[in-house]
């Protein structure tokens, strides 16, 4: 999907395309692409825990950025999905429903095989920030739901 600078067409019940635009104040352009999967997996995971009536609002922290800036946040780092559109942070508003999360993804239940199932190959988090990125390379093998990374103990 292509979201562009200063458009506010809702893309799901949740969110706009101004919440999913890059914040990354290096990226000068008008448009980018990033990955539907990411932000389909958001609203359901709003959706998942608003039924078990949890007050669930997400911020999203970073989508798209460019190659430059993901290189100076991960020196370190080889593979750097947010520059290709298919990597988002994110956080819910409640500290406590980020711990639920945590503890959630950590299980590996029924929310990590909802993201699973919905594309999500790239999972991790640090502190009350979580990302989800749908690489497909730099990834380990799962026999139920194909390859996956993950980084930062769940």
């Amino acid at each position: 999907m292509i979201v562009t600078r200063n458009k506010t067409t809702q893309i799901t019940k949740n969110f706009d395309e101004s919440e999913i635009f890059s914040k990354d104040p290096r990226f000068k352009g008008n448009s980018h692409y990033i990955d539907d999967k990411l932000i389909d997996v958001l609203q359901l995971i709003i959706d998942y825990y608003t039924q078990k009536e949890y007050d669930a609002h997400i911020i999203v922290t970073s989508t798209y950025r460019t190659l430059l800036s993901d290189q100076q946040l991960a020196p370190d780092v080889k593979y750097h999905p947010h520059s290709e559109g298919i990597a988002i942070d994110w956080k819910f508003t409640s500290e406590e429903l980020n711990n639920i999360l945590q503890k959630d993804l950590s299980d590996k239940g029924y929310v990590w095989n909802l993201i699973r199932k919905a594309g999500i190959n790239g999972i991790g988090n640090e502190g009350f920030c979580f990302h989800f990125d749908t690489r497909m390379t730099h990834t380990f093998h799962d026999d139920e739901f194909g390859k996956y990374a993950t980084w930062v103990k769940f």
